[in-house]
């Protein structure tokens, strides 16, 4: 299960990179992207992000540098393909989880009414 950090960033380089299967980017470009939602992050924070997202299977990063200015070579593999699938996926486990348990308790509130007015 990915982070709060981990899941924005996934989704901002699904979106982006989803009709190509990669997307070349600036560092300072994602790094401005992420700040907007996490502001005290930093660039070498960034490189662990995304370093813990290609150790999961989802991406392929290539760091390069042309003219000073640094670059990431974001590759989707069939794993970061599929993670909108796959956040639905959870949305739908979870609801289940708590539907399941709000009908365990009103059936055991129910029984437990039964068993006093029996006893």
């Amino acid at each position: 299960m990915l982070s709060k950090k981990e899941r924005y960033l996934m989704t901002l380089l699904y979106r982006n990179g989803s009709a190509r299967g990669g997307w070349l980017v600036e560092q300072a470009e994602l790094l401005a992207l992420v700040r907007q939602k996490y502001p005290a992050l930093t660039g070498e924070e960034l490189g662990r992000l995304l370093a813990c997202l290609e150790m999961d299977g989802y991406v392929d990063t290539v760091q390069s540098e042309r003219r000073e200015i640094s670059y990431y070579c974001v590759t989707l593999h069939a794993k970061g393909m599929a993670f909108e699938r796959e956040l639905l996926n959870e949305r739908r486990s979870l609801r289940f989880k708590i539907l399941m348990t709000v009908v365990t308790a009103v059936l055991g509130f129910l029984l437990t009414r039964l068993l006093v007015s029996l006893f």
